[in-house]
């Protein structure tokens, strides 16, 4: 295995870990660096594309995974959290809450910034998947059609991959739908494409 595909994988482990995005930005820029000539001198060109492949496609296991569907990008955090009247007075946003003598209304504000900060990181983590994602499925789409072609042998080796990567169901049949006889990228290439 390589070292940008190890790295790869690294990266992709503590986003699973962290859920911290720029590890999976890291990801993404490490597979774009991988240099699969040399991956296939050492493995054989088809091991290489394979475990290329299989680390692209946990790339995008994990996009699939963290990605919200109910995620609103218009429902956005708070800038600064109003503490709850105390006493009669109104501390602005910001304040700390050890300044808030009431006990429950120190309680309800420390909650209140809780909840902020875990939705200002969710909203963080969602905003950067949703920009990382056209860019590493057109990256995949673009590998997988450049090292697989149509063959019988390509596609059982490509079904073999993706029935064991836990993409989403329309993800793995956009990918599929790339070597179906009418897709514009099958049409663009040759047939007899070899690996590396």
């Amino acid at each position: 295995m390589s070292k940008e595909l190890k790295e790869a994988g690294n990266q992709l482990t503590e986003f699973q870990k962290t859920k911290e995005p720029n590890y999976l930005q890291a990801a993404v820029e490490a597979m774009e660096d991988v240099d699969l000539s040399a991956l296939a001198k050492a493995l054989g060109p088809i091991e290489a594309r394979r475990q290329a492949a299989k680390v692209w496609l946990d790339v995008l296991t994990a996009i699939d995974r963290s990605l919200d569907p109910n995620f609103n990008p218009d429902d956005v955090p708070e800038r600064g959290v109003i503490p709850p009247p105390s006493n009669g007075a109104q501390f602005p946003p910001g304040a700390d809450p050890k300044a808030i003598k009431d006990p429950a209304a120190r309680a309800e504000y420390e909650a209140a910034l809780r909840e902020n900060r875990r939705k200002a990181e969710q909203y963080r983590l969602q905003t950067k998947l949703r920009r990382l994602d056209p860019h590493a499925s057109t990256d995949v789409e673009n590998f997988l059609t450049r090292y697989y072609t149509a063959s019988t042998a390509d596609q059982e080796e490509l079904d073999g991959i993706l029935s064991e990567a836990k993409l989403s169901l329309p993800r793995k049949q956009k990918l599929k739908a790339l070597f179906e006889k009418e897709s514009p990228q099958t049409l663009n290439r040759g047939t007899n494409r070899k690996c590396c």
